[in-house]
């Protein structure tokens, strides 16, 4: 966009696109013509539809309230780094609705510093959507979704992280993990969660693909994994487990 041009009429201008704001690190943070620094900053000024342009930006810690926000990142060079200091993606308030999508996200592997790529603390949040995002290295889980309900993973990806790729604990209802690829965890299982009435079809899981002691009533189906192991009660499973080439 001109910025020589009137505010007024760069906004106007901003309006008129699919995107009421863009988020763009290395850009002009004027929130009159719908142009922020951080992600954050774009939704605590009411945006429900935003886009992140390629960059790395610093680690985001969501604790208002959002509903119905869409998020799309330019490409997977968007990366919201986390490093040794914080969670990259940490969400502690009320979010419902919420749609991410074509972003990367890391911390670093191996610091020991037990920080996740995304991080859904206990809170009330519901419905919220994670799609195509890359995990490039995760110091702790890829994915944490720790008591959040209706949370669907759609084809993301997660190439390295020190404990489980995706975690969830008995509070975690109705996961839907979908079309993924899950590089093999540093410690535990791959794919591991205490949930329920959730649904986990056509994953690559590289490495052990594990619902565990308080799941139940889980829809396990059409995944390729190296090692499956069955926890809980009421499951449906009907997996391929090889352990031997994926693409």
């Amino acid at each position: 966009m001109n910025t020589s041009l009137p505010w007024q009429t760069q906004r106007a201008i901003r309006e008129g696109m699919s995107f009421s704001a863009v988020v763009d690190i290395n850009g002009v943070h004027n929130p009159k013509t719908g142009g922020f620094h951080v992600i954050l900053d774009a939704m605590n000024a009411g945006h429900k539809s935003i886009f992140v342009r390629d960059g790395t930006y610093p680690p985001e810690y969501w604790a208002g309230t959002y509903d119905a926000v869409s998020i799309y990142g330019e490409s997977w060079d968007v990366i919201i780094d986390g490093g040794t200091t914080a969670h990259a993606l940490e969400i502690d308030g009320t979010t419902t609705n919420l749609f991410i999508s074509n972003l990367s996200l890391k911390t670093t592997s191996g610091a020991g510093n037990a920080y996740d790529c995304i991080k859904l603390q206990n809170g009330v949040e519901t419905f919220n959507t994670f799609h195509r995002l890359q995990i490039i290295e995760s110091d702790q889980y890829g994915f944490c979704l720790n008591g959040h309900a209706a949370v669907a993973l759609l084809f993301c990806v997660s190439k390295q992280s020190d404990n489980e790729a995706v975690w969830g604990n008995s509070s975690t209802h109705w996961l839907r993990t979908i079309g993924c690829d899950f590089a093999t965890a540093g410690t535990g299982s791959t794919w591991a969660s205490h949930g329920d009435t959730g649904v986990v079809a056509g994953n690559i899981v590289r490495g052990t693909l594990e619902t565990l002691s308080a799941s139940y009533n889980m829809a396990v189906i059409g995944n390729l994994c190296d090692v499956e192991t069955v926890g809980g009660s009421s499951h449906t499973h009907s997996n391929e487990v090889n352990g031997g080439y994926r693409p």
